[in-house]
């Protein structure tokens, strides 16, 4: 029991270390000027933060790499924004649940402009909504991270009883992911290209889990293994496949791990010092952005925002932040409209 309480107090530590992340390296690149010129992008990489403040997105060149900081993507600042996804027709999704916050909604969903549409919000299963994927129906996988305190811990901060919820395309209904399922604490999730479902659920040694796609059709899954090397990578807390289905984990330590589709790690992705890998995306290009916070837990501390890094690794960009921006995911998305800067500073 000792053993399972450490490992869910550096749960409770990283959630703390999420809902409450610093400014990230702010540079002169403000969106202050020019504010409100519209500029539709045929791909972009979109960023949010916990701490309900403009979300905002980066170009994408056409050779691949990231261009500049584009505009604010909505101006809807009471979003508190844990993770965001893309539907087929446009739509972004926004993880929005705070752990006791019954009225807030679970999520939040956007038109390609960033204009508010509708909140989805579960009656009663949901504690913390905390990253979200669009699944194979177009309905929306939510991660909640739990939030129930340990009966055996007197402060109240250690937490368990983290899901995986399925809201229906609507948003009207909501069910387990995969009922009857006993996950420990839930990070983040991702559907591939195959309609599997992959689940981050660090509470027992980091499992990356995996569930196939029930053949009764009710759009349930139901568990089908997980990564062997899994607990290799410590504490799993983003993750995202590439094109030819090889996956990339970001971990709390700041490590990045490669998988093969079978699940076997072949290496570690990058040898830069990187803070808490909370957001991990894979441009077109081949190239990778993540967004790090949590960097004054190493000694000696380590850089946070967001980074640039090329198909093998090599740090290539630190990009620039609005000034005040406490990054927690980003996601990479199309023809989305974003408001700050004319077309010709692009």
């Amino acid at each position: 029991m000792r053993a399972r309480a450490r490992r869910l107090a550096t749960a409770a530590g990283l959630a703390l270390a999420l809902a409450l992340a610093p400014a990230g390296c702010n540079l002169d690149n403000d969106l202050d000027d020019e504010v409100g010129v519209p500029v539709q992008l045929p791909v972009a990489v979109l960023a949010c933060s916990s701490a309900g403040v403009e979300m905002f997105g980066y170009s994408i060149a056409e050779e691949g790499a990231v261009g500049d900081l584009a505009g604010t993507f909505n101006d809807a600042s009471s979003i508190a924004c844990f993770g965001m996804a893309q539907r087929a027709d446009g739509r972004v999704l926004v993880a929005s649940g705070h752990p006791g916050a019954s009225e807030d909604p679970d999520v939040v969903e956007l038109d390609a402009t960033g204009a508010f549409l509708r909140n989805f919000v579960a009656a009663g299963p949901l504690n913390w909504a905390i990253d979200l994927a669009v699944a194979p129906d177009n309905g929306v996988v939510v991660a909640d991270f739990g939030g129930l305190a340990l009966d055996d811990d007197p402060t109240g901060t250690v937490f368990a009883g983290g899901g995986v919820y399925r809201f229906s395309p609507d948003g009207a209904a909501v069910a387990e992911a995969a009922p009857g399922f006993q996950f420990g604490v839930v990070w983040a999730v991702l559907v591939t290209g195959s309609g599997e479902l992959l689940v981050l659920d660090f509470a027992a040694e980091g499992r990356i889990l995996r569930f196939g796609l029930d053949p009764a059709g009710d759009g349930s899954w139901l568990p089908s293994g997980e990564f062997a090397d899994g607990p290799s990578v410590g504490v799993p807390i983003s993750i995202a496949q590439d094109l030819d289905g090889t996956f990339l984990v970001g971990t709390f330590d700041g490590t990045i791990a490669r998988f093969e589709p079978d699940g076997t790690r072949t290496a570690d992705f990058t040898g830069e010092a990187l803070a808490q890998v909370h957001g991990l995306v894979i441009l077109p290009g081949g190239n990778v952005v993540i967004s790090t916070s949590g960097g004054d837990q190493f000694d000696p501390p380590r850089p946070e925002g967001l980074f640039e890094l090329s198909p093998d690794g090599t740090l290539q960009r630190v990009l620039p932040l609005p000034a005040d921006a406490a990054i927690t995911r980003i996601a990479l998305a199309t023809d989305v409209v974003l408001h700050g800067r004319s077309p010709d500073t692009l």
